[in-house]
Formats: C-alpha cells, structure tokens, sequence
C-alpha cells in the first residue's frame, strides 16, 4: 500500500481540477459537472499516489487500468490526464464537447484520448468490463508467467474502477460483481461514489447499498465522499489483452461466418434465377433464337464462376492477412512488456501561480 502525506501542492492542484472541470462544461454550454468536481480529490489521488502508469508510453504493457464506469463525468480523467503529462492541452479541455475534432468528447471514448482504456457511457458497462479486465489479466498471467513471484511478472498490473449508484443499479452489475466475489480477483479496487443521489432523488427509495457506509474513521459518511482504499489477496494475474485477442478473433469469425452465409445465400439465389432461365421462353419474350440464348447463358455463367473464383481468392487472401496481422501484433504486444521497476508510477502536477497548470513539464 503506497504511504503518502497530502500537502499544500496537492490541495492546490486538486482545486485546479475541480475549477477545470467546471469552467470545460460552462464554456461548453452542456455536460456534467457536479461528478467531476467532487471525484476530483479521490481521481487526483489515484493517479499521483495509487495507479501504476507511464504517461510517455500509455500502452505499456505494465500499466494499472482505470476505468470511470460512468462516463458522464470523462471530465475526472481528463483532466488528471492533463495533470500528468498524456499529451492533453488546456485548449483540449476548453474544447470538452466540442464536436467531431476534439480530443475530450462528453464520455471517454478509447482509441481517441491517450489514457482512456475504454469507452464508458451506459452505466453499468465500465463496471462489468472491469471485472473482465481483472478476470483477463489473471488469465493471461497465468498462461504467459504462471512462475513468477507476485509483483515481479511483466503482467501485473492492477484495475482501478470508480463507479456510482447507477452503475450498481444495473443489472449486469450485480451479474459482474457475482463473478468477481466468486473468482476472488483481487487485483481489482472498486470505488463506490455513494453520493446517495438520482434523478428520481434520493436512493434508499430503490437502493440498499450505501446505506450504512461508514468513514476511514468510523463515522457515518453523508453526502461528502470519502476514500477508503482496501487491499485484496491477489490469486495470480493476468491481462485483458488475451481476452481481447480472444473477442476479436471469435468476433472475426462470427461476421465473417455471417457474411459467408449471406453470400452463400445470394450465391444460391443467383443460382436459383440461372438454372430457372428457360431457353424457350426467353426466345419467345426477346425475339431470338434459342442457340442465341443458350450461347448468351454459357457465357454468362462462366463469367459468373470466373468472377466467383477471383473473390473466393480474395476473401481468402484477406484472411490469411488479418490471420498474420493478429499473430503478429500478439508478439509484439507480448514482446513488448517490461519490468515493473521500469514503470514511472507517479508523475507530480506543478502548479504555478498562474493559476494554470502545465500540462507538458509534468516531473516524476
């Protein structure tokens, strides 16, 4: 567990982070600030004290994973994305919902911001994916390193997921988190934002959880937010890429089935409407003769089977290319891991008396 004193920078910059967020949803004109402004001492100390990550390489392969289970509020992770040097600007954040250019859309979207693990937005789906993340990388670890002592494996990493009321209100939630009591995955933390608040009002109409939450220091917690960090047993580790391996490739094979069948069926059908041409009939509706008409099928149909032969050469050539594609983005990912000791866990924000932080000098 990592030891740490909160001082006069941090409180600073944590109050940076909450004038931030709620300046990118003004400017905005729309979004969600109340969720960014009060995470943002529990997201500012995750990433500077908790969360193992490397700002200069965010695809490391032995970096935490965070996911902010309710999107709505992508303004906690961005702006501790500009806090620790991912590349973000302040003229980023000034473009939160800004349409199809910006780099700080109104929920994360993976792909498009460097740090964002996935796309979150349907609450509920950060939570569940994270337990498949957690149940990933254990799996993975344990295929690839099963010998390593715990923590010295290119494959440890742990997942960080914060998540609310709606998140645990949804079904697939409760499916989730049945999984991950059942697997004991403890190289999953999970905190609950229990603000106790809906758009119906208040949760206890609906919602038992969080009733009886109490404090680090055993006082009932209201609706101020509390951190209370707990450490599990870890069963091993793994990492959610061989799950994504695994998802693509099945992916791959479902459409790929699936339009085979479409083809397969259109094939039939063109067939169906070739072999029903009726030499005689035909003659009769155009006026020629029927040598005409049976020579003018002939070539038709082997038109039909030359250009049938070509596409089957094709498709085949792309899946075998797709096919080298995967296995070879799979040793390089793999290839790829370093130690851990080799990991920049925290990077410190400076905030200077601008009253502006700067996102490119960010200093281990």
């Amino acid at each position: 567990m990592t030891e740490f004193k909160e001082t006069e920078l941090d409180e600073r910059a944590i109050k940076m982070a909450k004038v931030l967020s709620a300046d990118a949803v003004e400017r905005a004109g729309h979004g969600h600030p109340g969720s960014p402004v009060s995470l943002a001492p529990i997201a500012y100390t995750l990433y500077q004290h908790f969360i193992k990550h490397d700002p200069n390489d965010p695809n490391w392969e032995g970096r935490d994973r965070f996911i902010l289970s309710g999107g709505h509020a992508s303004l906690t992770q961005y702006v501790q994305l500009y806090f620790s040097g991912y590349g973000l600007t302040l003229d980023d954040l000034k473009n939160f919902r800004g349409g199809a250019d910006t780099r700080t859309p109104g929920h994360p979207e993976y792909g498009l911001t460097p740090g964002i693990e996935m796309t979150t937005g349907p609450l509920g789906q950060g939570f569940a994916s994270a337990i498949g993340f957690a149940y990933g990388q254990r799996f993975q670890r344990g295929l690839l390193d099963p010998e390593a002592p715990a923590g010295e494996s290119p494959f440890d990493h742990n997942i960080w997921v914060i998540c609310g009321e709606g998140d645990i209100e949804e079904g697939i939630s409760g499916e989730a988190a049945s999984l991950a009591a059942n697997q004991q995955l403890g190289n999953l933390t999970v905190i609950f934002d229990a603000n106790r608040i809906q758009i119906e009002g208040d949760t206890e109409y609906d919602l038992t959880i969080g009733k009886n939450l109490t404090s680090t220091d055993g006082t009932k917690m209201g609706v101020s937010h509390k951190l209370h960090f707990k450490t599990l047993d870890q069963k091993g580790s793994t990492r959610i890429y061989m799950i994504m391996m695994v998802v693509m490739i099945v992916g791959m094979i479902f459409f790929s089935s699936r339009s085979a069948k479409k083809a397969m069926e259109k094939e039939k059908e063109e067939k169906g409407k070739s072999e029903t041409v009726n030499p005689y009939k035909e003659a009769k509706r155009t006026g020629k003769s029927v040598e005409e008409i049976v020579e003018k099928d002939k070539k038709r149909k082997a038109k039909q089977a030359e250009a049938e032969e070509k596409r089957r050469a094709e498709e085949k050539k792309i899946q075998e290319e797709v096919a080298e594609k995967l296995r070879k983005e799979s040793n390089k990912r793999v290839s790829k891991a370093r130690p851990i000791s080799a990991a920049g866990s925290t990077y410190k924000v400076e905030v200077k008396k601008t009253a502006e932080p700067s996102g490119g000098n960010n200093k281990r």
